[in-house]
């Protein structure tokens, strides 16, 4: 399985979990520069953000257009920094510490 990494402002890549199946909570902190925070975009797939990316980054275009498209946030909601939207099954160990 492949997950799409959206950049702030490096694009947008295919990447993959290093175990090959589901990314770590380390992983992903690595990958995000903060501790990682899940949103549901669909009943198949999430969004992965830093948790604290709205106060010191800018917004992520792409990934608020994703993300507004699926109903995920708000009309006058943003999403900031770096994201990864992958199948919910690759953020099976993550899910379970940042969902609130």
């Amino acid at each position: 399985m492949m997950a799409t990494y959206i950049g702030q402002n490096d694009g947008v890549r295919e990447i993959v979990p290093a175990n090959g199946g589901d990314f770590t909570p380390e992983e992903l902190e690595s990958l995000l520069g903060g501790v990682p925070e899940v949103i549901e975009l669909n009943e198949y797939e999430v969004m992965i953000k830093d948790d604290a990316a709205e106060f010191y980054r800018n917004e992520n275009h792409i990934a608020t257009f994703v993300a507004k498209c699926n109903g995920a946030i708000k009309e006058r909601g943003f999403i900031s920094g770096d994201v990864i939207v992958c199948p919910r099954e690759m953020a099976a160990q993550v899910k379970k510490k940042c969902i609130k």
